[in-house]
């Protein structure tokens, strides 16, 4: 009996080793493949510029591969763009193992897949702005009289003057392919943090994994939402940035730009709204600041033929449904010509907003103004600012970065703070790290914020 019990451990430990073994060559191979393939485009990519990552994780449950603390150095700049982790996710231990070898050599892509940026950090300051803003400034160049609008995308170098030092991202994309008859489930998520939202999701028929399925095939939409949501300080900032640069007053800029101004929604949107959707992004313009668009056709629509559709047909034509604020929007009437089109190229009958009430050149009229000495812009929204210790209290749930007296930095999310430590999550291998950090130590804290 006791040779038996003995038998039995060691068939049982042999088991636990055999499988621990495997376990460790599973990640130490994903590891090794996904290593030499971000090294091989690091060295076709890098040139006299710099990028780094500090580790590579894997989870075999979950068919995730994470990149974790990436640092880029743009060639010929100082300042460095920072990445907590990079992730892709597919359907478990096959898509780890064999995802890149079915694509190359049968042509079939995986179940689903994503890729999610996370803590993307870019200092608008410097030669990165500088860099970023001249091209930004050379893409409006071309569109003549560019209207200043929160609707619309503000340039870098504007964000940057409105008192945003560090923008902080999170980007996720991915597909999901249905069984059964086809089709395929297409997502985008973007989020600046402290500033605004975008999620978008599609579902587009006949699509298969075969990527032969693709070739030639008109997208047929079945459904697809749309949800903006803005942050509350960031658009009352927008708007007064704006207004300044017209001159206005905050509510006659508004009320110019929601009820005159036409190239302004050429531009930004490509139709000009009616009644009830004038009077819906008015109130988009007041908290909670969420916009919601869902689309549900009868049946899937070819997307080449929704131009051939009267305008009046066209919100029957997508089931589309707009919702602001959480309150519905029953008139959807709208329009769009030919005629009016040009008006998005500048020859509309107002080149900026507010024009027949301000100055020709506002900005010049501007800066014929004597100017306080020194920066005075409140650098309130997304820059690390200096606060006691004592009271790190007050900001539980922010992004803090705090200075220990041994010279160590720990950064992160603060999920919780008492009178002797505080708890810092980040994003790193795979997963979250938590540190306890005691406040005694802390020589120094900051928060983004």
């Amino acid at each position: 009996m006791e040779n038996r019990a003995d038998n039995l451990k060691i068939l049982v430990f042999g088991a636990l080793v055999l499988g621990a073994a495997a376990y460790v060559g599973l990640k130490l191979y994903i590891y090794t493949s996904v290593k030499d393939v971000i090294d091989q485009v690091l060295s076709r990519v890098t040139t006299s510029g710099r990028i780094e990552y500090g580790g590579i994780s894997s989870s075999l449950t979950s068919g995730t591969v994470s990149i974790d603390d990436i640092v880029i150095a743009p060639p010929g700049m100082s300042e460095e763009i920072r990445i907590e982790s990079a992730k892709i996710r597919g359907p478990g231990l096959r898509f780890l193992l064999t995802a890149s070898g079915e694509l190359q050599s049968k042509g079939v892509l995986p179940e689903y897949m994503s890729v999610a940026l996370e803590g993307v950090e870019l200092e608008l300051r410097g030669e990165l702005l500088a860099s970023l803003s001249e091209r930004d400034e050379k893409r409006r160049a071309k569109e003549q009289d560019r209207v200043c609008s929160p609707f619309s995308g503000l340039g870098l170098g504007q964000i940057h003057e409105m008192g945003v030092d560090i923008a902080r991202l999170n980007v996720e994309t991915g597909y999901r392919f249905r069984a059964g008859a086809g089709g395929v489930d297409v997502f985008l998520g973007y989020q600046a943090v402290s500033m605004q939202s975008l999620d978008l999701s599609m579902t587009l028929e006949g699509f298969t994994p075969q990527v032969l399925s693709f070739v030639g095939k008109v997208p047929m939409l079945e459904k697809f939402s749309l949800v903006w949501r803005l942050d509350p300080r960031f658009a009352k900032m927008g708007a007064a940035y704006c207004a300044e640069q017209q001159d206005m007053a905050v509510a006659d800029y508004l009320d110019d730009l929601i009820e005159d101004h036409d190239q302004h929604y050429l531009q930004t949107f490509g139709f000009l709204p009616g009644p009830g959707l004038k009077t819906a992004l008015r109130r988009f313009l007041t908290p909670p600041h969420e916009l919601r668009v869902e689309g549900d056709p009868p049946s899937a629509v070819d997307l080449g033929t929704v131009q051939a559709y009267a305008e009046r047909d066209i919100p029957a034509l997508l089931g589309i449904s707009v919702a602001v604020n959480g309150d519905p929007v029953t008139d959807l009437s709208f329009q769009v010509s030919a005629g009016l089109r040009a008006m998005a190229d500048g020859s509309g009958s107002k080149g900026a907003v507010g024009q027949s009430k301000a100055a020709s050149d506002p900005a010049a009229d501007r800066a014929s103004r004597p100017q306080p000495e020194g920066d005075t812009r409140p650098r309130s929204l997304m820059s690390y600012r200096s606060v006691e210790v004592s009271a790190l209290g007050g900001f539980k749930g922010h992004h803090v970065r705090l200075s220990l007296s041994d010279g160590r930095v720990r950064e992160g999310t603060m999920t919780s703070v008492d009178r002797d430590q505080a708890v810092i999550v980040r994003h790193a291998h795979g997963g979250s790290l938590s540190s306890n950090v005691l406040l005694a130590e802390v020589r120094s804290a900051e928060v983004l914020r």
